[in-house]
């Protein structure tokens, strides 16, 4: 896929001044000055789209409230549709650039493809902006891509102008819910619009302006969103220009790398000459996470390529934190909540991340969901975790639990706070990038067959239980358990450094 620098090779047969008629500002001054004029006065090209005019769609119509900007290869709008506001791009096919017959393939195959879903209908938030709605003018030059106005407009790019570059904390963040998103797009079975499904998708079009960012308030946290797909994209790409190498999943990683070396250096190009910065000039990057920086060299591909990206988010999980108070707190915080799940992900590997966390015995009893539930990935449950970020395999959702009433779960909630958290509110939350929510509620009886009768009438996804060596028979053959902790009592110290007031008055 060509970079945006290149937009300027794009509509040459169009005499603009600017060298660049999709960016330039001459097609918006048109349409302010002569409302629905539909090219520019100067050159030809296509005007911009004027305010209150109307696209239709097979959902509606779309009518346009103002002009946003360029993204990517088309122009963007924010508009509404039965009065709920939406993100309008326009991709343009003018008849200068492509002919006739180019066209109308390219509007038929653009309505096929703009745009993926889940292929068995699961709504699952994967961080990857979801098309509404993908129009063709079929006797116009435009294609029209309608995105729901609930995500956000700004680009990496963007950020950099904005925020400046990121500190090496929030590119593994960064990285971390890229590469989640990466997994997703090129493991997960798919369905386009046109009902044609596919295993595994690349994103072909990973750059500084493919990536859209939401920051919270204090402007720490943030998600990412990925957006402009080259499986849309390329088809407004002239045929005339130089064709590019096929996409692959190991270009998505080597682009991510690129952008992650731009976010933390802060810039694209050098401050006295304006030329773009290679990435091989690694001299440039701080020396704050060396760990980081060869990882960011892997992903470009200049020392031991990843072979996937299910290989490189591990390895980016496994690299050794100097601060990581520092790193738990740059990492996103969702607050919103999302639909429930059938399928449970796997919350004794949770438990285990909370290093001050050593229960009595128990058995995590939890639904595998009515009718057949989709393989997962064994992530091991004998594994624990330094930090929550490095849990794999957890699924986005609200999950509803119990437990016996004065039982050692309950027990254990009801502890003195940690750093001024209770135990179960940590817990609620524990993934802070991924929208997972853990609702707990104790069962007005001693009796440990209650628990376990609210899973199976699917009252509750799971419950914690202490039990004997034996698995109680009445669970059933559609429930699972699994043991999350044995009768221990650990005390421990833990210390920064050995200067803590602490470690001295226990004499190390």
């Amino acid at each position: 896929m060509p970079s945006i620098e290149s937009l300027e090779s794009f509509y040459k047969e169009y005499d603009c001044s600017c060298n660049a008629p999709l960016s330039c500002k001459k097609p918006l001054e048109t349409a302010e000055q002569m409302r629905g004029a539909k090219f520019c006065l100067e050159c030809g090209f296509p005007a911009t789209l004027s305010i209150g005019s109307e696209i239709k769609g097979k959902r509606g119509n779309y009518k346009v409230t103002k002009f946003l900007g360029v993204r990517g290869f088309g122009r963007l709008y924010a508009g509404v549709h039965n009065q709920e506001p939406v993100i309008i791009k326009e991709y343009l096919l003018p008849k200068r650039s492509f002919n006739q017959d180019e066209a109308s393939k390219r509007k038929k195959t653009f309505e096929r493809v703009a745009g993926v879903n889940l292929a068995d209908g699961r709504e699952q938030n994967f961080r990857l902006i979801q098309t509404w709605e993908a129009i063709s003018d079929l006797k116009g030059e435009h294609c029209y891509l309608i995105t729901k106005d609930a995500e956000p407009t700004e680009t990496l790019n963007q950020y950099l102008i904005n925020q400046g570059g990121m500190k090496a904390p929030q590119v593994r963040e960064f990285l971390s819910q890229s590469l989640q998103t990466l997994i997703f797009l090129h493991t997960q079975k798919l369905r386009f619009p046109s009902g044609q499904v596919q295993k595994g998708l690349e994103h072909g079009n990973i750059s500084l302006d493919s990536i859209l960012i939401k920051l919270e308030s204090n402007k720490q946290f943030f998600t990412i969103f990925f957006c402009d797909l080259a499986k849309w994209e390329s088809l407004f790409i002239s045929a005339k220009l130089p064709q590019q190498k096929a996409n692959s999943y190991k270009q998505d990683l080597e682009s991510l790398g690129y952008a992650a070396f731009y976010l933390w250096l802060g810039r694209t190009t050098h401050p006295n000459t304006g030329k773009k910065i290679d990435a091989a000039e690694h001299e440039l990057l701080p020396d704050t996470d060396n760990d980081l920086k060869q990882f960011i060299y892997r992903l470009l591909g200049f020392d031991a390529p990843f072979q996937d990206a299910e290989t490189a988010r591990q390895a980016l999980l496994g690299l050794y934190v100097e601060n990581p108070e520092e790193e738990e707190e740059i990492q996103h915080s969702s607050k919103k909540k999302r639909k429930k799940k059938k399928r449970f992900p796997i919350l004794f590997v949770l438990l285990g991340v909370v290093a001050f966390l050593f229960l009595g015995g128990g058995i995590l009893y939890y639904l595998l969901g009515i009718g057949k539930v989709e393989e997962r990935k064994d992530i091991g449950s004998n594994k624990t975790f330094r930090f929550f970020s490095e849990v794999p395999n957890i699924d986005s959702g609200e999950f509803a639990y119990t437990s016996a009433k004065n039982s050692t779960w309950d027990f254990i909630l009801q502890q003195e706070p940690v750093n001024a958290n209770k135990l179960e509110k940590l817990l609620e939350n524990p993934r802070r990038d991924v929208n997972v929510t853990f609702k707990h509620e104790v069962n007005s009886t001693n009796d440990k067959q209650s628990p376990i009768e609210k899973v199976q009438s699917q009252d509750k996804d799971f419950a914690i239980v202490a039990t004997t060596n034996s698995i109680p028979e009445s669970m059933g053959n559609n429930m699972d358990s699994d043991k999350i902790a044995y009768d221990a009592l650990i005390v421990f110290v833990g210390a920064r450094n050995n200067n803590t007031k602490l470690v001295r008055a226990l004499e190390g």
